[in-house]
């Protein structure tokens, strides 16, 4: 009967989305065990890469220093590669960590509040337009 073939296709779809929500689900609570939360796309939290300053040189083509944990790179970046150029010393490394901290320390403000301390300060010399 058809009707019967109807209910066994909604029958499968109906296993099919509760075993893709179980599989969800698990992951999920995995990723809050400590065991498995300190990776992330198979590198470990704490060892995460991070760009602190990219210059761009011509088209397709840039310097970046990087951060991997407490070591920093400085890389040269073209269309299709990434070459490392040097590892930064202990004492050039401080210097671009401390910059990075002080940035993430400092809290940014929200959209708002700049841009009426922006158009407050427009009105005080004179360049506001309504």
């Amino acid at each position: 009967m058809p009707g019967e073939e109807i209910l066994s296709v909604l029958w499968v779809l109906v296993c099919t989305v509760a075993v893709l929500a179980l599989c969800y689900y698990v992951t999920r609570r995995l990723n809050r065990l400590p065991a498995f939360s300190r990776y992330a796309g198979g590198i470990p939290r704490e060892g995460r890469l991070e760009v602190l300053s990219r210059v761009p040189l011509g088209k397709d083509q840039s310097l970046v220093v990087a951060a991997v944990g407490k070591r920093c790179f400085l890389l040269g970046c073209a269309a299709g590669s990434v070459s490392l150029l040097t590892e930064l010393t202990e004492e050039e490394a401080a210097a671009w960590t401390t910059r990075r901290e002080e940035k993430n320390s400092t809290e940014q403000r929200p959209f708002r509040d700049a841009m009426s301390e922006l158009l407050k300060q427009k009105v005080q010399r004179g360049e506001h337009r309504d």
